[in-house]
């Protein structure tokens, strides 16, 4: 199902991307919100809970930032932006055993991500774990040897290990407090940006590229279910079913109406054969669409005769 992608990328050949709002552009199917990430879907709270909990860590009201950070992993709890933040914001309001919980669940939710385990391993170092935080510097450390200063995280894992090494200095021999070394999400409209971007690097068949962009936008705008749908579209173009079907479920648990996650996850049950479970999505969406919408009757298409992504 291409017709966003297809929208999206027409505009930007006839030179109207610069001057058609986001809401135009992202109109329609697939990602199925109607309107940029941040700017729709008012029935949403993870979005707007996480934008709550980013206003107030740059006011420096870090327990009005727990609280909104809280309300995004308590909805969303397989967001790992949510998690980040609030360790992010325990650790700014003087809580590093509360951090490295929320550290620790960003982690298993995303190892591979350098930011998380230097503040995790920065946050064992502050509450004595010492040699749980000499593990995570051992683990990035290995990364740097292999990594060799070639690879395109080579600053991001120097860095990371200095913080981590300057953390596990005694207090007596420290000359400095370890400050916390995250770095600002993007604005809003960065993220919307990076949406728009995805949604054509998608239909350029750059998926890496895309879901890297994806990742852009959702660090600046949360777990918004038009981000959550189209990653699992990009996770079901890499053949990786089962991954595309958790962020589909995810997008749902948020936004049960959201009609390109409905689309998107019926389309994957017929792929997968099974088309009783695409059929109880098209009722979905026939509810939500009183009046018809294109998800339904491309969903019902699929169903029909087993379309498949061009």
């Amino acid at each position: 199902m291409t017709r966003l992608l297809l929208v999206v990328v027409g505009c930007a050949t006839l030179g109207l991307a610069s001057s058609l709002p986001l809401a135009v552009l992202a109109s329609g199917g697939g990602g199925g919100g109607g309107s940029a990430p941040s700017a729709s879907g008012p029935m949403y709270d993870p979005a707007a809970e996480y934008q709550k909990g980013l206003e107030a860590i740059s006011n420096g009201k870090w327990k009005d930032a727990q609280r909104a950070f809280t309300n995004v992993t308590d909805a969303a709890p397989k967001a790992f932006e949510g998690w980040f933040m609030l360790g992010y914001a325990k650790a700014g309001g003087g809580d590093p055993k509360g951090a490295r919980r929320a550290y620790e669940r960003a982690a298993k939710l995303k190892p591979e991500d350098i930011a998380t385990r230097r503040e995790l391993a920065i946050n064992l170092a502050r509450i004595g774990e010492t040699e749980k935080a000499r593990s995570e510097l051992a683990l990035l450390q290995g990364r740097a040897a292999t990594c060799a200063e070639a690879c395109p995280d080579a600053a991001l894992l120097k860095s990371g290990i200095a913080a981590i090494e300057t953390a596990l200095v005694p207090p007596a021999q420290a000359m400095q407090p370890t400050p916390q070394s995250f770095v600002a999400p993007p604005r809003p409209d960065q993220g919307d940006q990076a949406y728009a971007d995805a949604l054509m690097l998608v239909n350029q068949g750059r998926l890496d590229d895309a879901w890297s962009a994806l990742g852009e936008a959702e660090l600046a705008l949360g777990p918004h279910p038009d981000i959550l749908t189209y990653k699992g579209y990009v996770r079901r173009r890499m053949g990786q079913t089962h991954m595309a079907e958790d962020y589909y479920r995810q997008a749902l648990a948020i936004a049960p109406e959201h009609r390109g996650a409905l689309e998107y996850y019926g389309e994957l049950k017929v792929l997968q054969g099974d088309l009783a479970g695409a059929r109880r999505l098209l009722a979905r969406l026939d509810q939500v669409c009183a009046f018809g919408c294109p998800e339904a009757e491309e969903l019902r298409r699929w169903i029909a005769t087993g379309a498949q992504p061009s």
